[in-house]
């Protein structure tokens, strides 16, 4: 599915990034007052409400039980740095089913399948479950992204049923790999640097590298396993498992380190660990998977 001629100059690079140019967007779709079609399953008379507060205050934007944080920490960068292209995204997507990833005629064209438009949404807002179950769905090339549908042949056969597990499925299709964020983020706009890979744990030169980009305006996405949050010495861990956004740089000293990050699961800033301890540095890296930068 493709979009109009006039579409595509309607996000040219003229508009104002501002706030307030998100908002005017808003409220020119009208999107708190269609029922979009396309969405049948979502909570239309929240969008507009729902999206107008994203704009004002991105940190609302929430995964719940979805497995995007990839692409919520994706759309909370986004959300901040350009809040025109996250409005007209969101818009676009709920009234028409896809939307221009970007600026320019390059863009790529974002399209949700129908099984992800159809899916039963989370307990979540609308707003974000279209924004992050659409970008997931485009990104993943073998499997339509949906939140409640299995595979029903499997359902029912011995050793095999787990396979056909809503659960399972969605946790799979939900899977954001390391170049899926750097690939999004080339699209909209960004330089990109990348250590982040499923098969290496960070080191401490990967922390004090990410600091300087930090300092530099890069925003920075490090890839966990959760047991770092839990501060659990104990665990074991031998691949990736969740995304984050850094919002502050590492601190590091003798103690140890600990990081402050936006958390798509909780839908808030939090410490890494959560107690907010700093952790020894090597407990600190092993449950690190690397980062993907990225600068406007």
């Amino acid at each position: 599915k493709t979009l109009s001629e006039g579409e595509e100059r309607e996000i040219g690079p003229f508009f104002s990034v501002s706030k307030s140019g998100a908002i005017a967007h808003v409220k020119d779709k009208r999107s708190g007052v269609y029922h979009s079609i396309m969405w049948p399953t979502v909570a239309h008379d929240q969008i507009r409400f729902d999206l107008e507060q994203r704009i004002y205050n991105p940190d609302l934007i929430w995964q719940s039980q979805s497995n995007t944080c990839g692409m919520a920490s994706f759309f909370h960068a986004l959300a901040e740095d350009d809040p025109y292209l996250y409005a007209y995204y969101v818009c676009s997507m709920y009234l028409r089913g896809s939307a221009y990833l970007g600026y320019g005629k390059d863009a790529p064209i974002v399209s949700a399948s129908k099984l992800t438009r159809s899916s039963k949404v989370p307990p979540m807002s609308s707003v974000d479950w279209i924004a992050l179950a659409s970008l997931r769905d485009y990104l993943n090339n073998f499997l339509d992204y949906n939140f409640d549908a299995g595979i029903p042949g499997l359902k029912d056969i011995p050793l095999l049923g787990f396979l056909g597990s809503p659960k399972l499925i969605e946790a799979v299709g939900g899977i954001t790999w390391p170049t899926d964020l750097a690939n999004i983020l080339l699209a909209v706009g960004y330089q990109v640097r990348m250590t982040a890979a499923i098969n290496r744990v960070a080191t401490l030169k990967d922390l004090y590298d990410a600091n300087s980009l930090f300092k530099n305006g890069y925003r920075i996405f490090l890839l966990i396993h959760t047991c770092l949050a839990k501060e659990d010495p104990s665990a074991v861990t031998t691949v990736p498992e969740h995304w984050v956004h850094m919002v502050d740089l590492f601190d590091i000293n003798a103690s140890g380190v600990r990081a402050t990050v936006f958390d798509p699961a909780w839908g808030q800033r939090v410490y890494l660990p959560n107690s907010g301890k700093q952790i020894p540095i090597k407990n600190f890296c092993n449950n690190l998977f690397g980062y993907v930068a990225g600068r406007r």
